[in-house]
């Protein structure tokens, strides 16, 4: 009798629950108290547990020189969370978190596999105005942007799967078919509501929701609460 493969997280590596090939990296200097904040926020967090095999790494790197406290790289699949300081300020390692894992991860992971519920939430994300001055600030580019990328980054990959195989002995007519792919794809900039402005505004909601929003705000809870039920809706 065949024996019965579990297809749960396990416990892996500094004690994250991750599926095998996902890989965490703690940097040198970490403050431990990041550390752990971050695997419990990765272990517990709701969201997190239904889309966390599509993530394939996540590092905690202390690191001065950025201005940034993390960023979700969607193509790659993999976190990156950046102590600044030596000092500990538990809130806002939280809404980097929450921005980057819960927001933009998941809204990336949701393009596939929530997808109905997704284009429901962005309709509505993208009538708003802006939920902050974050948003505010960047709306007019964000509204140009498609972030419904996926057809690309599939195309690139069987790009480079070929290449990898055939290097420049490949077959020229395969790469000008390759290349004719990503500009009808390009120009295929994907479904209408998938903007970096519906994105961020995730993002920003989900800090929110979750308590741990600074930046001030431009839209009070009354007329925030369809918003906040169709994010609801999105993560159930």
């Amino acid at each position: 009798m065949k024996r019965k493969v579990s297809k749960r997280p396990k416990i892996g590596s500094h004690g994250f629950k991750v599926y095998k090939g996902t890989y965490v990296n703690v940097g040198q200097g970490v403050n431990p108290k990041l550390a752990l904040l971050v695997q419990d926020l990765w272990n517990n967090n709701e969201s997190t547990k239904k889309m966390r095999k599509h993530v394939r790494g996540i590092t905690i790197k202390k690191l001065s020189t950025v201005k940034r406290g993390g960023r979700w790289n969607g193509e790659k699949g993999w976190y990156e969370h950046i102590q600044k300081y030596d000092g500990f300020n538990e809130e806002w390692h939280k809404s980097v978190f929450y921005h980057e894992i819960e927001g933009h991860a998941f809204w990336d992971f949701a393009k596939k596999w929530r997808r109905e519920a997704l284009i429901k939430f962005n309709e509505m994300a993208n009538n708003m105005p802006a939920l902050d001055e974050y948003a505010k600030e960047n709306e007019v580019e964000w509204k140009k942007i498609n972030d419904d990328l996926d057809k690309i980054k599939s195309i690139k990959k069987k790009y480079d799967d070929y290449y990898n195989l055939h290097g420049d002995d490949g077959d020229y007519a395969k790469y000008q078919e390759f290349e004719d792919m990503l500009n009808e794809a390009r120009n295929d900039s994907g479904h209408k509501t998938m903007t970096r402005y519906a994105n961020e505004q995730h993002s920003i909601l989900t800090e929110i929701i979750r308590g741990v929003h600074t930046r001030e705000r431009y839209v009070d809870d009354v007329a925030l609460q369809p918003l906040v039920k169709a994010w609801e809706e999105l993560h159930s």
